[in-house]
């Protein structure tokens, strides 16, 4: 099974099934967000909520 194949395989199946160690809620030292626009990071905001 080529690499490709298995990563949209897990993936898919997350969309689907919820895996538990798929994605790990991390927690950003705000010093380095500093740089980023409000925007943007109000977007990664959105995206890790759903």
């Amino acid at each position: 099974m080529s690499m490709e194949f298995s990563v949209i395989k897990r993936y898919g199946n997350a969309a689907i099934n919820h895996e538990q160690n798929l994605c790990c809620p991390v927690e950003y030292d705000t010093k380095y967000l500093k740089i980023i626009p409000e925007e943007i990071i109000e977007k990664i905001m959105v995206v890790e909520i759903l």
